[in-house]
């Protein structure tokens, strides 16, 4: 069988207007009698309940994505689009390539997603994109394990609360430990980045080929911005 076709993902996702409606209460353990270790523990869970809401799909939404097919370097960035940012890469992918519906067959499938929680974000835009095209293939995001964490394929999970993503960039020699920008650096801020950052982490570990993966993305997105830019004159001058 052919190998997938590796799309590195960049992206940022956020709360829905109306994540917070309907919702039952965060309970305190039913131990708990006092009314200040009571109200804590409410405040704790209610937080912590925030903080995963924006990744799941009845609740959260995409603020941006950036994608680069390593293979056809092809580059996506819902920035320069008007269509909301989820169903603008769903449509992206539905013009490039096949998707299964679901139950999913025996196959393998064209395309895998790697990327900073990657899955969250594959999940999360394709049912933003189902619920405005009821024809879109489920299998996009349901039941599609082909969405693969380059941070997590690296960084065990008894150890991921302690080391950051900077540190896998270091290792992997793709940054240097003194670069000022590894101060700040955190997934999820800046999708153009993290997209750069997982494309190199495949290259190092020889998913994609390793001749200046970095370069190749760059290249891509200075094509697709001048692309988007004279559209962008076009319309313009067509008004």
């Amino acid at each position: 069988m052919p190998e997938p076709t590796l799309i590195a993902v960049g992206h940022r996702l956020a709360l829905r207007d109306d994540a917070l409606e309907d919702l039952g209460p965060a309970q305190a353990p039913r131990n708990y009698k006092d009314p200040e270790k009571i109200a804590a523990a409410v405040e704790e869970k209610t937080q912590k309940l925030r903080a995963q809401l924006n990744r799941r799909k009845l609740t959260g939404r995409v603020e941006r994505i950036v994608a680069y097919d390593a293979c056809e370097s092809r580059y996506f960035d819902s920035a320069t689009v008007k269509e909301p940012p989820g169903a603008a890469f769903v449509a992206w992918l539905r013009r490039q390539y096949a998707f299964p519906t679901y139950p999913r067959a025996d196959e393998d499938p064209e395309v895998a997603f790697y990327g900073f929680g990657v899955a969250d974000c594959v999940r999360v835009a394709g049912f933003e994109a189902t619920l405005a095209d009821p024809t879109m293939p489920i299998g996009l995001w349901y039941g599609n394990y082909a969405c693969y964490d380059p941070y997590e394929m690296i960084v065990e999970s008894e150890i991921r609360d302690v080391v950051p993503a900077s540190k896998v960039l270091v290792r992997l020699g793709i940054a240097e430990p003194a670069a000022p920008f590894l101060v700040d650096y955190a997934p999820h801020i800046d999708p153009a980045l993290d997209c750069r950052f997982a494309l190199e982490i495949c290259a190092a570990l020889g998913l994609v080929s390793r001749e200046d993966p970095g370069a190749m993305w760059a290249a891509a997105r200075e094509a697709h911005s001048k692309t988007n830019g004279k559209k962008t004159r076009q319309k313009a001058a067509a008004v």
